[in-house]
């Protein structure tokens, strides 16, 4: 894969595979948000791995990170939250993934992916500098108020 995307693909993914669990103590939430983390790492990993060299192989390896990117998100949602003020502090971080997600993440990895295929360096640039706001997000704040610094940048 081109060095020119590599870095907004794992900074895209690796922010927004936060999170997955079915605990209710803040302790356990946090450990498997990390949990989570590590496992989008490795995936990140194997998509860099790719051998991915023309525009259509790149657009198919966003799209994954698209997908991955949206599963992630639902698996967020579903989680039961710890009580009290931890689980306040869990529904903040919830709310603020999504809308990383939903409204910087996804149009900024389909503005890449659409650059790629028509070899418009400075769009993709302007793309890959979008997702690069995602390195110190506020869901990496709160990730890491949670105890879950395994998802913060």
């Amino acid at each position: 894969m081109r060095p020119l995307l590599t870095r907004p693909l794992v900074v895209a993914v690796a922010v927004l595979g936060l999170g997955a669990c079915d605990g209710v103590s803040e302790d356990t939430y946090a450990e498997r948000v990390g949990e989570v983390c590590v496992d989008i790492e490795r995936e990140v990993t194997q998509l860099q791995s790719t051998s991915a060299e023309t525009p259509g192989e790149i657009a198919a390896v966003i799209d994954d990170v698209i997908r991955q990117s949206r599963d992630a998100l639902r698996r967020v949602k579903e989680i039961e939250r710890p009580d009290g003020d931890a689980g306040a502090d869990a529904d903040r971080f919830v709310k603020t993934l999504e809308r990383e997600v939903e409204e910087v993440a996804i149009p900024a990895l389909e503005a890449l992916r659409d650059a790629v295929v028509r070899r418009d360096q400075e769009a993709a640039a302007e793309a890959g500098a979008r997702l690069q706001q995602l390195e110190s997000s506020e869901s990496d704040r709160l990730a890491r108020d949670l105890g879950a610094e395994a998802c913060a940048g």
